[in-house]
């Protein structure tokens, strides 16, 4: 009988192995970063080319390697961390697989210098794909330096599911970012195509490391937590609940000195902010949890991204209850945490609440015939308006209601549509006058065949989106300079971020100057951006970008999609029938006015034949 099961060649079995651990340049930078921190080094050193592709350079001051050390590093599960099963259930260090050093060598060109303290020279290697090419004895300063190049040079399809230079460079900045942070001790640098990207000194303590990472700004209004428990302890850093974020980006958390990810420790984050984070936001944080390593399972994740807990429930309840008791301690107020998401609705909204000004008349339209119905609209006839217009702002809720009939400003600055439009008797209408809204954020609305629930954001969010998209390639955006300039002290991540899309903010009307570190200054927004909510909504966009997926959208889409999002009519706001009337008309002057630019549903179609059916009718 024939055998089928071989043993993989060790050169295969290291790319495999490879496959899992080193995902992308930021992989091959977080492994050499932690090897340098397993060795007490107190300045790191990273340079990149071509965002890490074409070469990685990490060079550190801890105590290197001997000759043999140097050798058997690139033997797999060689590592100095562990030594029997027991050590696993207390790993003190960052590594302890000894997979990373083989895994890198296997996919690209690596060399390593290292010297030892007492030695009178250093030790050089070169490898190629994971075979040995060259060892000699070399001049070298103390500590290790482990030059990669090429990655993933013999691997041409994990090559090119990359990103682009950008995307790969950004998780590199967060990877050092994670890595100062947890770790202010350390100096670290790091430079891409021999450019500083940014420098973080060793700092004193946990918040000159915050400081120099997030600025002052954004340090003057987190609140210091500490606290322990059952052998569990806490300490860092959260946000008071004016400070949010639009995704858990900035929501770090770190066991035992490394960053990771656990749902359960997210959700007890959440509620330990309870009602005092607004719905969608989420609080900025710089935890450390300190506790056995026989209470944490680090060993579950290729990567060791994530982690898991043998107290999880402990945890958790220990982990919410210090939030929410911190938040409660002076000089935080009560209120600030009672706060409802109605009234976070209205004063997160950015819609101008002054009354609008008068606006005249749309261009009449043909006289009815008998083929058209009075008070129908139909919802599939194109009505072009003329979107080069300035979308123009809600009323106050507080403004005096006009009577019906009277032609009211509304939304888009178009007149009440009371004058019908013509369609075959097959097709659907709307019943202008009978449109109802419910919750202050859905609008009913009568047709045909029964009704259609629209989702007023939403349908806003596309009328806004298509405008700013048409204004943007007609170069038709408005920016209004501000009376008193912002002055945002970004993380190196967000200044990346900056910096690449500098044009495409400039097109949308941000004007913006460089100020020095990560600093910028913004002079002039949008002209449709109100209420003081500039700061957020461009860190929002910032955020959006980090996240970025070219393969999804086109930047600029991506962009314009919060963008609109923000310039929306937001839910609690109450509408007139006017204004639910030309939210209406607009939206089907888009060319997709059922999903939103997210994907989301605009419109929901319910029939009078599923009514009946629900009812018992049939």
């Amino acid at each position: 009988m024939p055998n089928y099961i071989t043993i993989l060649p060790e050169q295969l079995a290291n790319q495999i192995a490879a496959g899992e651990v080193i995902e992308r340049p930021a992989s091959v930078v977080k492994e050499l970063v932690e090897n340098s921190i397993d060795a007490e080094a107190d300045s790191i050193e990273i340079s990149v080319e071509g965002a890490g592709v074409k070469s990685i350079r990490v060079a550190d001051n801890g105590r290197g390697m001997s000759a043999d050390d140097a050798l058997n590093c690139l033997e797999r599960h060689a590592t100095s961390k562990i030594q029997t099963t027991e050590d696993l259930t207390k790993i003190h260090t960052l590594g302890f697989r000894g997979e990373a050093l083989p895994s890198i060598a296997s996919v690209s060109r690596m060399e390593i210098l290292t010297r030892q303290k007492d030695d009178l020279s250093g030790t050089f290697l070169s490898v190629r794909g994971g075979k040995l090419k060259d060892v000699k004895s070399q001049g070298a300063p103390i500590g290790t330096t482990v030059m990669v190049r090429q990655l993933f040079f013999n691997i041409p399809a994990r090559r090119k599911f990359l990103k682009s230079a950008e995307t790969e460079l950004r998780h590199i900045t967060r990877s050092v970012m994670l890595s100062g942070l947890s770790h202010p001790n350390i100096g670290f640098r790091l430079l891409h195509n021999d450019r500083e990207r940014f420098n973080l000194p060793k700092a004193n303590d946990l918040m000159g490391r915050i400081l120099t990472v997030f600025g002052t700004k954004t340090a003057d209004h987190l609140i210091p937590i500490s606290g322990e428990h059952a052998s569990v302890s806490l300490r860092g850093y959260i946000g008071r609940p004016n400070l949010t974020r639009k995704s858990r980006q900035d929501q770090l958390t770190f066991v035992n000195g490394r960053p990771f990810y656990n749902s359960v420790i997210h959700h007890a984050i959440r509620e330990g902010y309870a009602t005092a984070m607004p719905h969608g936001r989420y609080p900025f944080t710089v935890l450390f949890l300190d506790l056995s390593p026989r209470m944490v399972d680090v060993n579950v994740h290729p990567t060791k991204r994530e982690v898991r807990f043998g107290q999880e429930r402990l945890i958790h309840d220990f982990l919410s209850d210090l939030i929410r008791q911190t938040l409660l301690e002076p000089p935080f107020s009560r209120s600030e945490l009672t706060q409802s998401d109605e009234g976070l609705a209205d004063s997160s909204s950015v819609i101008d609440q002054s009354p609008p000004p008068k606006i005249p008349q749309s261009t009449p339209r043909p006289a009815e015939t008998n083929q058209t119905r009075r008070g129908l609209w139909d919802p599939h006839q194109k009505f072009r308006s003329d979107m080069k217009q300035p979308v123009l702002p809600l009323r106050s809720s507080s403004a005096p209601s006009k009577t019906e009939g009277e032609n009211e400003p509304n939304i888009l600055g178009l007149a009440n549509q009371s004058e019908p439009r013509h369609k075959d008797d097959s097709n659907e209408y709307f019943h202008l006058n009978n449109l109802i809204q419910i919750n202050k954020c859905y609008i009913i609305a009568p047709v045909k065949s029964g009704f259609w629930v629209i989702d007023q954001h939403a349908a806003h969010e596309r009328i806004m989106f298509e405008h700013a998209r048409k204004s943007l390639r007609e170069n038709l955006t408005q920016s209004q300079q501000l009376l008193f300039p912002l002055t945002l002290e970004l993380n190196p991540s967000e200044f990346q971020i900056v910096q690449e899309y500098h044009e495409l903010f400039e097109k949308l009307g941000f004007g913006i100057r460089f100020f020095g570190g990560s600093t910028v200054v913004i002079d002039s927004v949008p002209i449709s951006l109100k209420n003081s909510q500039e700061e957020q909504i461009f860190r929002d966009m910032i955020e959006d970008l980090c996240q970025y997926d070219a393969t999804k959208l086109p930047v600029e889409d991506h962009i314009l999609a919060t963008y609109a999002c923000h310039t929306s009519v937001r839910a609690g706001q109450e509408l007139t029938q006017a204004e639910m009337g030309a939210l209406i008309d607009t939206l089907f002057s888009t060319p997709q006015p059922f999903v939103c630019p997210h994907g989301r549903p605009i419109i929901l179609q319910f029939t009078y034949d599923e009514l009946e059916k629900r009812f018992g009718r049939h």
